[in-house]
């Protein structure tokens, strides 16, 4: 299943952003002529820092009984490791 808190669904496309200028009394419109100017600009940085991670889990396990199975017991010993590959 993962850990999969604060990943977007598009972090490992770049996207770009798309916009124009509409006309001379917008802002950013650039002092070239009187035609309107399309810009695309990178839209986020991609996240190459994103890897697979690995989990490791240990389960040690002790049952004892004495006195003629009179008395007993359990003694467990659980530990789980997640660590980014």
């Amino acid at each position: 299943m993962g850990n999969q808190g604060g990943i977007s669904l598009y972090e490992y496309i770049q996207l770009l952003n798309l916009s124009f200028s509409a006309g001379a009394g917008q802002s950013g419109f650039p002092i070239l002529g009187t035609s309107p100017s399309v810009r695309i600009a990178p839209g986020g940085l991609v996240a190459l820092d994103r890897t697979w991670e690995r989990v490791t889990t240990s389960n040690l396990a002790l049952d004892f009984a004495l006195l003629n199975n009179r008395l007993g017991g359990t003694a467990e010993l659980f530990q789980r490791i997640t660590a980014i590959c």
